[in-house]
């Protein structure tokens, strides 16, 4: 028993490891993953990608997609790892409606499509849109230049190309538009980490106000501030 966690609590998480770097830089975040308490027996409930696979053992048979952990497994996999405590704890029957509506997701895929396009599209919409407003300046300045739209079309272009790819209703519509196979569009029942705690937030009748449908763990952890909850780093001797 964990007594300083409870039903609704939240777990953000990084490791020593390069698939954690590369998730922390893509998404600007300071954490790689993030998971949601469901009850106070220690019950995780996380989504995962199948490259974990093989590498993490858990006590159910299903080694990624959306499955749950028990608080022991969880810490022993990751280096650094944050609570984020709900300011006022949830009533016995409150608890047992978000466990619930957390375990209504569980066996769901991964959809690591999003996943990527969720950290990918803010730096591209960043990285490439300002560059483009410069081209377009130039424009205004010494008139239309071929060269130049070109140069900016295919700077925006990508970023757009990642937007759509990263937001379900807009690559359904593309998809159909284009009568590309369903298996080109993204999965209506996947989910990545940050976008799991969100949906289970969102089920139980709290919903979060994340930076569109694709969060990043640091979008999340905005927003649960924002209500009032209480980050702490979970030291080594804290998490037994």
């Amino acid at each position: 028993m964990h007594s300083i966690f409870a039903a609704g609590d939240v777990l953000f998480s990084s490791r020593c490891s390069r698939n954690s770097r590369l998730i922390r830089f893509g998404t600007l975040s300071p954490f790689s993953h993030a998971a949601v308490i469901l009850d106070e027996s220690g019950l995780v409930l996380e989504a995962v990608p199948p490259e974990k696979s093989g590498t993490e053992s858990d006590s159910s048979n299903q080694s990624f997609g959306v499955r749950t952990q028990t608080l022991d497994e969880f810490l022993a996999l990751h280096d650094e790892v944050w609570l984020f405590r709900r300011p006022i704890g949830l009533t016995p029957e409150e608890a047992i409606r978000l466990k619930q509506a957390g375990l209504a997701f569980k066996g769901q895929e991964y959809d690591l499509p999003s996943a990527v396009a969720s950290g990918l599209t803010r730096i591209g919409l960043v990285s490439l849109t300002i560059p483009a407003a410069s081209l377009i300046w130039k424009l205004t300045e010494f008139g239309p230049q071929p060269g130049l739209i070109a140069i900016g079309a295919a700077l925006v272009l990508p970023a757009l190309l990642l937007r759509v790819a990263s937001t379900r209703s807009w690559s359904h519509a593309a998809a159909r538009a284009l009568r590309l196979p369903n298996r080109w569009r993204n999965k209506s029942q996947g989910q990545f980490c940050s976008r799991l705690v969100c949906d289970v937030y969102e089920a139980f009748g709290e919903p979060l106000a994340t930076y569109g449908r694709e969060p990043r763990p640091k979008d999340v952890g905005r927003a649960l501030k924002s209500k009032g909850f209480v980050a702490t780093r979970l030291e080594p001797a804290s998490r037994r």
